[in-house]
């Protein structure tokens, strides 16, 4: 079976993690086949590079090569282009709801969200198993504010494409904002599964499971959260916090904040801390230094040559 790959697009479903500003939400691939069902996937390659619109590109082309265009053109923001295509694609695929799925994103592009709903209406009648097509209607009704239908459709869309992840991001952020944190875990782990360096989800499932008290397995994630986007500061004051107050941990607790201290401005140490950085980091030396001093005694006390029986 013909297969296309499709970008999903994500504007305006940026939600407020807990205690930081908002994470947000990355472009998902999707795979459509012409009986428009979809499955997300992880290692897709870059479409093609072309966003055509002449006629004698256009003319000879299959549904699946002009679904490219358009999908490249959207990429680009080349909207009077998405719309002359969809109108193409109407015209070539009556039955196909992907015409109408681009005029809903070309009105959306426009401000005209109740106008782009309507549009996806009419692509959700030609397929309503569609979990992109729900996804789009989820996005538009967040940003009409109509946030309990938006959830509705969010959830359609999982149910339709369990594979979404974009969808399962958007989830996941609502859950943890809401904390409900092991439903929240649980859809960005679904990200994860197959893009394990999202930094979104690695950020979202850290924090989940910090809230949840499991401080030894969100730290290793707040660090491949921190590999993944070195000037991030939420994942580094958590996760050094965590060092220092659960996992009793000092001198990862000390590179963290130490890096804070040397690159972040004052302000914005006291906005996540509330407190003396200076006097924290001259704490966990001491601690350090108290803790090898320990050690190197009972090393000293240790009988070296202990014959063995």
């Amino acid at each position: 079976m013909k297969t296309l790959k499709l970008t999903l697009f994500t504007a305006g479903l940026s939600i407020f993690l807990i205690g930081c500003g908002s994470a947000s939400v990355k472009k998902d691939k999707v795979v459509f086949t012409k009986n428009y069902t979809g499955k997300t996937y992880s290692d897709a390659k870059s479409l093609w590079s072309s966003c055509q619109t002449r006629k004698k590109a256009v003319d000879g082309a299959s549904w699946k090569q002009l679904m490219k265009f358009a999908n490249t053109c959207a990429a680009s923001k080349k909207w009077s282009d998405v719309e002359k295509l969809a109108y193409v694609i109407i015209e070539k695929e009556p039955e196909s709801p992907w015409g109408l799925y681009y005029l809903s994103l070309v009105s959306e592009s426009k401000g005209l969200t109740r106008k782009a709903l309507w549009m996806v209406d009419m692509a959700i009648k030609k397929a309503p198993n569609s979990g992109t097509i729900h996804y789009q209607k989820a996005r538009l009704l967040w940003q009409e504010k109509e946030y309990e239908l938006a959830m509705v459709e969010m959830e359609k869309a999982i149910d339709f494409d369990p594979e979404l992840t974009t969808a399962h991001l958007f989830l996941g952020q609502v859950k943890l904002r809401d904390q409900d944190f092991k439903s929240a875990k649980g859809h960005f782990e679904k990200v994860l599964k197959q893009e394990s360096s999202n930094f979104d989800a690695l950020l979202g499932a850290a924090s989940s499971m910090n809230q949840m008290r499991d401080y030894k397995d969100a730290a290793p994630l707040y660090e491949k959260a921190i590999s993944e986007n070195p000037k991030a500061l939420q994942p580094r004051f958590e996760v050094a916090y965590i060092y220092e107050n659960h996992l009793k941990d000092p001198q990862n607790a000390l590179k963290h904040y130490d890096w804070i201290h040397r690159r972040v401005s004052k302000g914005k140490i006291e906005k996540y801390l509330g407190d003396n950085i200076s006097q924290k980091i001259t704490t966990l030396k001491k601690k350090i230094v108290d803790e090898e001093k320990a050690q190197r005694k009972i090393s000293s006390q240790t009988p070296k040559n202990k014959a063995v029986k």
